[in-house]
């Protein structure tokens, strides 16, 4: 589990927002989406102790404020990844796009591209399209 915490500006201490399931998190980032949604975007590393790099990288979508008008999320996408240690949204052509960077099986030289998704954010769907991946 990874928290998310925010600053609270009137007692400048920060607040758990939320917990979610992660997988050795490595990195994450925010951006606003097309749908002028916050994003969350975690890339998971696995478990670099007992080698295992396999594992799912998740986009979260902001979907509402709690009482204390602090952010939610929730989970829309996950994509298969190995050993992620990095991961950067960008916008190019109008498109928005989520670069996934994949140490990999170093040891046994797996796995070791990364991927370039193209975001596809739908009304009630947010997610990678499969078919716009790019192996760099």
């Amino acid at each position: 589990m990874s928290s998310l915490w925010v600053l609270n500006e009137s007692t400048d201490k920060f607040e758990l927002v939320q917990e979610i399931p992660t997988d050795g998190a490595e990195a994450a980032g925010m951006f606003e989406g097309p749908d002028g949604q916050a994003y969350l975007i975690v890339a998971n590393y696995g478990d670099r102790s007992a080698k295992r790099y396999l594992s799912k990288s998740t986009l979260w979508r902001q979907v509402s404020f709690n009482t204390e008008g602090q952010l939610h999320f929730e989970q829309v996408a996950e994509v298969e990844s190995f050993g992620a240690t990095a991961v950067e949204h960008f916008v190019w052509r109008g498109r928005h796009y989520v670069a996934l960077s994949n140490e990999g099986d170093v040891p046994n030289r797996l796995h070791q591209s990364s991927v370039i998704y193209m975001l596809n954010v739908k009304q009630n769907y947010a997610g990678w399209d499969d078919d716009e991946e790019i192996d760099i």
